[in-house]
């Protein structure tokens, strides 16, 4: 009698924990629960609001984008152990964070403009004749 009473108080305990845990995930299915910057949608992403990245649960600043009148080749990661210093060209004239001469802060939404870049995007030279 005494087993079958801490198999059923066992089974009570699972049962309970399993609806819990269940009620908790209904609750709160995307990750960090979107930090309350941005909406759940089916497939437990995080649809940020405007100013906050996707990545993974909107806890990141966007910083404004500008128009890259130039393009900085970007060095390419290469798995293959070739040493070969490879480097892409990034499309200029198209929209890039910070201007694409700049660093975002993701924690304060503001670009850290390279020298002799100004702008709430890094969009203007400040030697421009």
């Amino acid at each position: 009698m005494i087993s079958s009473q801490r198999f059923l108080n066992s089974q009570r305990l699972l049962l309970f924990f399993i609806i819990h845990i269940s009620q908790w995930l209904l609750i709160y299915p995307c990750y960090n629960n979107c930090n309350g910057r941005g909406t759940c949608d089916v497939y437990d992403r995080c649809n940020c609001w405007p100013g906050y990245d996707n990545a993974p649960d909107c806890s990141r600043r966007t910083c404004p984008k500008g128009i890259a009148y130039s393009a900085k080749a970007e060095k390419i990661n290469n798995n293959n152990n070739n040493n070969n210093n490879d480097y892409i060209i990034p499309n200029p004239h198209m929209l890039y964070e910070c201007s694409n001469r700049g660093i975002c802060n993701t924690r304060t939404g503001q670009c850290e403009c390279e020298a002799g870049w100004t702008g709430d995007a890094c969009q203007q030279s400040k030697y421009y004749i």
